[in-house]
């Protein structure tokens, strides 16, 4: 799995990749992503993804280790199956 080095404390990382809403702000592609519920990333909340024109992925945070990793469970409606993705803070 590729990995990206980020100069900065674990802690302000893992708060900006844990919150799925702000992935736009940093990702390559243009893609929106809104949550389903207010408050901080927590097991079990969903979240819809699109990008421009495009039918919305689902996701779901299925773990989370605060200041350390999360993981997402993405269901694409152009794909047969499912991915799991995660993402680690160190």
């Amino acid at each position: 799995m590729p990995s990206i080095v980020i100069k900065a404390p674990p802690d302000k990382v893992f708060e900006a990749m844990s919150d799925l809403t702000r992935h736009a702000s940093w990702a390559k592609h243009d893609i929106v992503i809104t949550g389903d519920q207010e408050g901080s990333p927590a097991v079990g909340n969903t979240y819809s993804s699109s990008k421009a024109g495009g039918k919305p992925y689902r996701l779901t945070i299925t773990s989370l280790t605060p200041n350390k990793s999360i993981d997402f469970h993405v269901v694409m409606p152009s794909w047969t199956g499912r991915c799991l993705s995660r993402q680690t803070a160190t």
